[in-house]
């Protein structure tokens, strides 16, 4: 119930006391883990996972959300050693076979050249492209398949997939977002200005969006462009002040502007 209603913290305390009435019990501690994942209390989440693996290797649903953690965590390459235990136990888990090209792609993509990694990109695409087969309308495979797609250097594939994705879920900032930066970097500016009113009308203080709408309307010969450009930039840096690049860009629009 607690999960339910939004409240990871109060679920891991419950399950903690379930824990300690029934402290034998595997049910109890999956889910005392997925709360504290829920929560982002990773380390905790982690631990309870590792107990729970050792003394029930064969817990698919364990090895899942210790991956989870993992790429909670930025540790990639160890997420994507611990997924294939789970997939050794189903291999034909979509949504282990989803952890596992997550993890890759996310484990690619931190680097400054992810074309670098092209293994793990195209084993990440080729699994992505099987579960948008199995799963055609899921909004998270197309815009990771989409991600990958980029990262390989295919941006007419990759703003397809892009494309499905906000149109499944078109409220959805961090995927319009991506979607916007493809579409700028293949020039099409009008079609990425039109993505980026949407999400503002969804969204109107979010502060990447409202940053990444201004970077485009600086790329229009708008007669009001710097003006525009500064509200946007504005709105970023009021809603997130610990980010220094809002900062910068609202600095230098307003020194366009004078």
């Amino acid at each position: 119930f607690l999960m339910r209603v939004n409240s990871p913290k109060k679920a891991a305390a419950e399950f903690a006391i379930a824990g300690k009435l029934e402290p034998a019990s595997i049910d109890f501690k999956v889910k005392l883990a997925d709360a504290f994942l829920a929560a982002k209390e990773y380390d905790a989440s982690e631990s309870v996972y590792l107990e729970v693996v050792k003394n029930d290797p064969k817990n698919l649903t364990a090895w899942q959300g210790l991956t989870s953690v993992l790429n909670k965590q930025g540790r990639f390459y160890e997420a994507m050693h611990t997924i294939r235990k789970g997939l050794a136990l189903d291999p034909n888990n979509p949504s282990t076979h989803l952890l596992m090209a997550k993890s890759a792609l996310e484990y690619a993509v931190q680097f400054p050249n992810p074309e670098n990694h092209a293994g793990e990109l195209d084993f990440a695409r080729s699994e992505f492209e099987r579960l948008a087969k199995l799963l055609p309308n899921d909004a998270e495979v197309q815009y990771h398949l989409g991600r990958a797609y980029v990262g390989l250097h295919n941006k007419k594939d990759g703003v397809a997939s892009l494309w499905k994705a906000h149109k499944l879920q078109p409220n959805n900032q961090e995927m319009g977002q991506m979607l916007v930066i493809v579409l700028r970097a293949m020039n099409d500016v009008p079609t990425a200005l039109n993505v980026l009113s949407d999400l503002i009308k969804a969204d109107p203080g979010n502060p990447p969006t409202n940053d990444l709408y201004g970077q485009t309307i600086l790329q229009t010969k708008l007669p009001d462009k710097n003006t525009k450009a500064i509200e946007c930039f504005a709105r970023a840096a009021k809603n997130g002040p610990r980010n220094p690049l809002y900062w910068q860009h609202l600095g230098d629009a307003q020194i366009q502007a004078n």
